[in-house]
């Protein structure tokens, strides 16, 4: 059984006009119901996915944004990590 989906934003879950299908919050919707986390990974920064966290009501998962340099909870916005290069922490860590 699965126990988590990760999705993408752009060209993926979104249509061309950035709104989410119907049929996409409907699977997200039974993901949910079936206990299987639901978690968004864009290459967005965190506050751009958390406007989409909102509307799919995935407020209580983890994320990641900034291409993948950022992780992140929303209802705490709080970063889980930051990604480290060459020894250096990312900017902003």
């Amino acid at each position: 059984m699965y126990k988590l989906l990760v999705i993408d934003l752009d060209n993926t879950t979104l249509k061309s006009d950035k709104s989410i299908s119907k049929k996409n919050m409907q699977a997200i919707r039974e993901c949910m119901e079936n206990n299987i986390m639901v978690s968004i990974a864009s290459g967005r920064p965190p506050a751009d996915v958390g406007e989409y966290v909102k509307m799919m009501n995935l407020e209580n998962s983890i994320h990641t944004g900034d291409n993948g340099s950022t992780v992140f909870k929303l209802n705490e916005w709080t970063r889980v990590t930051n990604v480290i290069t060459d020894g250096r922490k990312s900017e902003g860590a």
